[in-house]
């Protein structure tokens, strides 16, 4: 298999994704509590987007309720972007992201990543 397969279909059904980063600062040296701040820049990602039926979310990710799940699949250079996401904006809908909860599941496929993402 070649690693490119999947250009011509982010180039012919790519969408623009938007991934909003944070800084968490410690308020509370004593207690070690954090508060996040929100960037106003998101960062722009070319991505596939797919929806999901509840229960194909349920199958993929046992225990976690959504009524609105996302399949993203996006290049493997993005990951480190991904894990910084506090918020990621589909078609003006918010889903969280991995540094809020750490629930969204990534699995690599090639040179390509695919993303399960959840509604907040």
């Amino acid at each position: 298999m070649r690693n490119n397969e999947f250009k011509p279909l982010f180039d012919l059904h790519g969408e623009t994704i938007r991934v909003y980063l944070g800084k968490e600062v410690e308020v509370d040296p004593i207690s070690h509590d954090t508060e996040v701040t929100l960037f106003d820049n998101p960062v722009y990602l070319t991505a596939i987007v797919t929806d999901l039926t509840s229960t194909q979310a349920k199958w993929k990710a046992p225990g976690i309720d959504s009524s609105r799940a996302k399949q993203v699949l996006i290049k493997v250079n993005d990951r480190a972007i991904i894990e910084l996401s506090q918020k990621i904006t589909i078609d003006g809908n918010d889903y969280v992201g991995w540094r809020e909860n750490g629930k969204l599941q990534i699995r690599k496929y090639m040179n390509y990543l695919e993303i399960l993402v959840y509604n907040t």
